[in-house]
């Protein structure tokens, strides 16, 4: 028999990891990763300083993963034997790490990190978009 039983208290403990999480990636990797993009900006090759930002970043994520939903991992785990789990991991997901999800959750995570990968990208953009070698310093 499942162990995983949907109650309001399971529910609203699995939301309170959630926002945790949505905290952490906004209010830290979010601002961290924004910061660092207009940084490298003002350095002499952006792309590179964004690129070394990029694994600062990761790193700092990697360091933050303990406010990751712990329940999450747990329904993963057993969700390969357990087909409840699964069917509650599948919903759990769809709701709070789909695409339009992580648009609305974590809106300053989006920035700063699609900024700082627009920064570490920005020579093969330029070429794409030759516009951008302004905003670049190119």
């Amino acid at each position: 028999m499942s162990e995983f039983v949907l109650s309001d208290e399971y529910l609203e403990n699995i939301e309170r990891q959630f926002k945790g999480w949505a905290e952490f990636l906004n209010s830290i990797i979010g601002i961290l990763a924004f910061t660092l993009a207009l940084a490298s900006l003002g350095t002499k090759l952006p792309w590179l300083s964004a690129v070394l930002s990029l694994v600062i970043v990761t790193v700092v994520r990697g360091r933050g993963s303990h406010f990751f939903p712990s329940e999450i991992d747990r329904l993963r785990k057993a969700a390969k034997t357990d087909p409840k789990a699964d069917v509650i991991l599948t919903g759990l997901t769809k709701r709070h790490q789909s695409s339009s999800v992580m648009i609305l959750k974590y809106p300053i995570f989006l920035i700063g990190i699609l900024f700082l990968m627009s920064v570490a990208a920005s020579p093969v953009l330029v070429i794409a978009f030759p516009i951008l070698g302004k905003f670049y310093g190119f």
